[in-house]
């Protein structure tokens, strides 16, 4: 999956997520470049939401 469909999917959904999900996607927006090798686990720390939300939104 490329960056543009990545971005186009976070846009298209932003309306339904909860503030944690929004929080992710923005972190991925900001990082976009950055978070190819990222783990959950890794995203779960530099945002400080848990990893059920993360699943949620992946």
């Amino acid at each position: 999956m490329d960056n543009i469909s990545i971005l186009s999917k976070l846009s298209m959904i932003q309306g339904t997520c909860t503030k944690k999900e929004i929080k992710i996607a923005n972190y991925i927006r900001e990082n976009i470049h950055n978070i190819r090798n990222l783990k959950i686990e890794d995203l779960s720390k530099v945002t400080g939401i848990g990893y059920s939300p993360i699943y949620s939104l992946i």
